[in-house]
């Protein structure tokens, strides 16, 4: 191996390092894990082999009792962007959008928190109508991102048809895939809360089909957050 080979793994292993130290690469890595065992489980259900099966669901639920640590305070963050959008936004649409998205992610991770609280047996609630009023702020956020997406990748192409400069047209296209990812990531989302509120889409979308959304969605969301270490 050369010495700029082991330069570049040297440098790739830190790299994995710093993704691992934050928070949400912990969380993302998790969430692969949480809905790709749902996914496999399911598919060992339907292939008879139920006692590997349990396992996998075993897995989905340990790794979905993490993730619900990983998120405590985390609201405090949507509510600081919030503020900090509604205050300094001057774009209505995308003002609007984060704001309510935010918002809407705050209260969903309160009733998150309660459902955590409940699971370790600190505090005794009905789970159903916790588990909607959770899904229902997830999904009212999951929508404002798909509106806020869809919106600011019609502006940047916008912006790329009117700018001559080079530069600028190659800095709105990378952005506009970003927004792009962005909103492929909320869509393929959207059957989790979806069929958690819908006993008939429930039936059109398979466990296994919304372990696998969410296992892709869970692909582009540590692609998004590998993409930011540097």
């Amino acid at each position: 191996m050369s010495s700029s080979q082991i330069v570049a793994a040297q440098d790739n292993l830190n790299r994995v390092v710093r993704f691992m130290d934050t928070t949400a690469g912990r969380d993302k890595i998790v969430r692969l894990l949480q809905y790709s065992s749902r996914f496999f489980g399911w598919w060992l259900v339907n292939n008879n082999r139920l006692d590997l099966a349990k396992k996998f669901s075993s897995i989905e639920a340990h790794a979905s009792m993490a993730r619900k640590v990983f998120r405590l305070f985390k609201s405090i963050a949507h509510l600081q962007t919030a503020a900090k959008t509604w205050m300094q936004e001057t774009d209505t649409v995308v003002s609007l959008t984060t704001v309510i998205q935010n918002l809407s992610l705050a209260i969903w991770l309160y009733y998150d928190h309660v459902i955590w609280a409940h699971k370790l047996g600190l505090i005794q609630r009905d789970l159903a109508p916790l588990s909607r009023k959770s899904n229902t702020f997830w999904l009212i956020a999951m929508l404002c991102g798909i509106a806020k997406a869809t919106y600011l990748i019609h502006i940047t192409q916008q912006l790329a048809h009117t700018t001559t400069k080079a530069d600028m047209v190659e800095s709105l296209r990378k952005r506009q895939s970003e927004f792009s990812l962005e909103l492929v990531r909320n869509l393929l989302d959207l059957p989790i809360p979806v069929t958690s509120l819908s006993p008939r889409l429930a039936a059109v979308f398979p466990t296994g089909l919304v372990g696998l959304c969410g296992t892709l969605s869970s692909l582009i969301g540590i692609h998004q957050v590998w993409s930011k270490i540097k």
